[in-house]
């Protein structure tokens, strides 16, 4: 059981807010018909004779550890998890791809964390004509209680100190400096960032505490101590559209650049020290 230090009450417009226009689209529309965790789990069972979309409506850092999928490869299961940023970027996203993905003649299963999310996104898909469409009810949440080795696997990002809830003993992200499957959360070493990055214990104690060269070239400097890196400036909507990581320095000479300044630390600090 996981105990809250306190308690926050605030009056907002939305609990996950989806822009104003696209709310008032989604109100136009009923939500998707609710699905208990057991209905669910069993439609993903069926469906080797249905073709089906599974949607994911978190962000991508959210998906990236722990996600749906197909119960195996003769299911007719197209697993698909929208690179968006911020949930008010999804509207967008289904405009960009409902073609492309055929969700208009397909059946469309939208998942989140809680149920809250789909909510609004299922009913925004309905406005768009996509009719054969379906919600976990609860969430990842409710089902992973019920199906802790069931078809969604990894861990649950929540918005707490808990950071993730650990599904089940599955391991899905890698470290994005070695690769190596890792899962855990780290906040770029640069307070005046904020992104979060997967650098697992043996890259962190060689100094890959950065999502960027940028960011710790300015994080190390005494004078660009506040300086906010270049990279928030380009934090796309869509990071796939650039390949979110690679858009930032490319990822090899990235690590290097971590690494040279890593090693120039270590030989100033020799040279302050004689």
């Amino acid at each position: 059981i996981y105990h809250f230090s306190n308690l926050s009450i605030r009056l907002v417009n939305e609990v996950c807010p989806f822009g104003e226009l696209n709310r008032k689209i989604a109100l136009q529309s009923e939500p998707a018909q609710h699905l208990s965790p057991q209905t669910w789990h069993q439609m993903l069972i069926d469906s080797k004779q249905k073709e089906t979309i599974l949607i994911d409506c978190r962000n991508f850092y959210e998906s990236r550890i722990g996600r749906f999928f197909a119960p195996s490869e003769e299911h007719k299961i197209q697993v698909v998890c929208p690179n968006i940023r911020k949930f008010s970027s999804l509207p967008q996203w289904f405009d960009n791809y409902i073609d492309t993905l055929e969700l208009k003649n397909k059946r469309v299963m939208a998942y989140c964390t809680g149920g809250v999310r789909c909510e609004r996104a299922s009913a925004f898909l309905k406005s768009r004509g996509v009719n054969d469409i379906f919600q976990l009810e609860g969430g990842i949440h409710r089902y992973i209680e019920q199906f802790p080795n069931g078809f969604f696997r990894g861990k649950n990002y929540v918005f707490d100190g808990r950071v993730a809830m650990k599904a089940n003993d599955d391991i899905i992200a890698k470290c994005d400096f070695c690769a190596i499957d890792f899962d855990i959360y780290r906040f770029c070493a640069n307070n005046n960032c904020g992104i979060l990055i997967l650098s697992c214990n043996s890259c962190t104690e060689k100094g890959y505490n950065y999502c960027c060269y940028n960011c710790q070239s300015y994080h190390q400097s005494n004078q660009n101590k506040s300086k906010i890196c270049d990279c928030i400036a380009h934090r796309w909507n869509f990071p796939d559209a650039l390949d979110y990581f690679n858009s930032l320095t490319n990822k090899n000479d990235n690590k290097q650049n971590i690494n040279n300044i890593n090693t120039n630390t270590t030989n100033n600090n020799g040279n302050n020290e004689n």
